[in-house]
């Protein structure tokens, strides 16, 4: 093999070492939505951000004050704490397109009814169900 590149294989060994124990850590989090775990996958999550230097905005997302609005959608699991996570690396060239990547960190049980009118809360819905009702103000 040329040794020219031993180091950089090397190297890549390592980054797939590390992002399969980080991997392994975020799945032993039960992140299931409505529940506490949902919450700390997100700190975890943003940590791992911060210890790299990547720029994160945390914020609490006022559920009771969402979910109190008329033209609320629903949720798909009652939930009385949430968080919004967003981070950001910038580019070297500020002129360049921006590529953003998205997603969620929490999970649904499969049991789940999709999110509707169902999960709106009591007040809102003859259906509703004791999990999807709204926080309580």
């Amino acid at each position: 093999m040329n040794h020219d590149v031993q180091p950089a294989l090397d190297a890549l060994r390592h980054a797939r070492a590390e992002a399969t124990g980080t991997l392994r850590d975020l799945i032993r989090i039960p992140s299931v939505g409505g529940t506490a775990a949902e919450s700390e996958i997100v700190h975890h999550v943003a940590g791992l951000l911060r210890a790299e230097g990547v720029e994160i905005d945390l914020w609490p997302i006022p559920v009771a004050e969402l979910s109190a609005r008329p033209d609320f959608p629903g949720m798909e699991v009652g939930r009385d704490e949430a968080w919004g996570l967003v981070a950001r690396l910038p580019g070297v060239d500020p002129e360049a397109p921006a590529l953003m990547f998205n997603g969620h960190l929490d999970v649904v049980p499969p049991e789940t009814p999709p999110p509707g009118p169902s999960t709106r809360g009591p007040e809102r819905s003859a259906t509703a169900t004791p999990t999807a009702a709204a926080p309580a103000t």
